[in-house]
């Protein structure tokens, strides 16, 4: 494996406390599992270029030359975003049980699991305009409906990432399928802050203090605080591809002509992936819109095969034809239809 996982950003820190806790914070999310990881080129941001087209080279005679030809880059800056939770315990109720750091850890892992949901939420959904601490996700990147060359359906001009339409027409009560090419180099990644020697993680389990309550009376209280530094980089604009407008709210006869346009749509989000990164792309989708799928192509969906090593949470991945999608439920059945 040529790339860091979650688990070993957090390893990288040699800080052993800091394990258990990314697996905690790992339990309830899927794609933020799946996405490898790489240091920013600057503390709080990376800077860098976005593939676009590839330089080409010029057919010359033996006495002429060439000119130089870089392709097409976009320039791009990616912000971090800095997540916090604390835990509280209180030590009266610590103290009634036989084993009281056991009693703290359960809810500490409460607190861990739901910032697990945080960060994944943020890497799909995450719009820095609508909140400056975030930082920017998979879905405000999609803004515009494109065919499978990334020209717009509206403004008939190249847009920057491919977004196929499902059909759905309803204004609100969307989803959407997600097609990733995970890769440190060439395609989408997470990102921690370089220069930085808990690598952006920090887990803190404080001790007891009184702390004077509202009332005036004092409590003895004991604090746990994790934070993880992230953002999310990508390198290659074709290697995400969104299937946006499904409507998952179907039945009968509608579900059955949107069966034909979501069938359409993942063939052509797939034929928009440059060929060399298709046998690694991965799909996601929620639990509505499998069982959708289940609904309507009920003998082309089977439970997942993995040749290789299982990913992690892989309980209820489906094949589809020879598509594995991934059940992630931070996906939305709540957003906003695409045009």
């Amino acid at each position: 494996m040529d790339y860091m996982t979650f688990s070993d950003v957090a390893a990288a820190t040699h800080n052993e406390d800091l394990i258990p806790v990314v697996e905690e914070v790992s339990t309830k999310v899927t794609m933020f599992n799946d996405a490898p990881w790489k240091a920013s080129t600057d503390m709080l941001r990376d800077i860098g270029g976005r593939e676009g087209e590839a330089p080409r080279a010029t057919w010359v005679g033996v006495d002429e030359g060439a000119k130089p030809n870089k392709g097409s880059q976009e320039k791009y800056t990616e912000e971090l975003g800095m997540l916090e939770a604390w835990s509280k315990t209180v030590k009266k109720i610590a103290d009634l049980s036989p084993h009281s750091d056991e009693l703290r850890w359960r809810e500490d892992k409460r607190h861990f699991k739901g910032m697990g949901l945080d960060l994944e939420s943020a890497l799909i959904y995450g719009n820095r305009v609508q909140n400056v601490r975030k930082f920017d996700g998979f879905i405000p990147r999609f803004a515009h409906l494109t065919d499978i060359d990334g020209i717009g359906a509206v403004s008939g001009e190249d847009e920057n990432f491919v977004t196929m339409n499902a059909g759905g027409v309803s204004a609100v009560g969307m989803s959407s399928i997600m097609m990733v090419y995970w890769d440190i180099d060439d395609g989408a990644h997470l990102l921690y802050p370089s220069h930085s020697a808990n690598n952006g993680m920090q887990f803190v389990p404080y001790g007891y203090n009184a702390i004077e309550q509202s009332d005036g009376t004092l409590l003895e209280v004991a604090f746990s605080k994790f934070a993880c530094t992230v953002g999310l980089g990508i390198a290659n604009r074709r290697s995400v591809v969104r299937v946006a407008n499904i409507d998952n709210s179907l039945t009968g006869a509608d579900l059955t002509t949107a069966m034909g346009n979501i069938e359409a749509s993942i063939y052509d989000a797939f034929a928009s992936i440059p060929v060399d990164f298709q046998n690694r792309v991965r799909l996601y989708a929620n639990n509505r819109t499998l069982s959708t799928l289940r609904k309507g192509f009920a003998k082309r969906i089977a439970p997942a095969r993995y040749e290789d090593a299982i990913p992690k949470n892989a309980t209820g991945d489906i094949m589809f034809d020879s598509f594995v999608i991934r059940r992630c439920d931070s996906l939305l059945n709540s957003e906003d239809r695409v045009l």
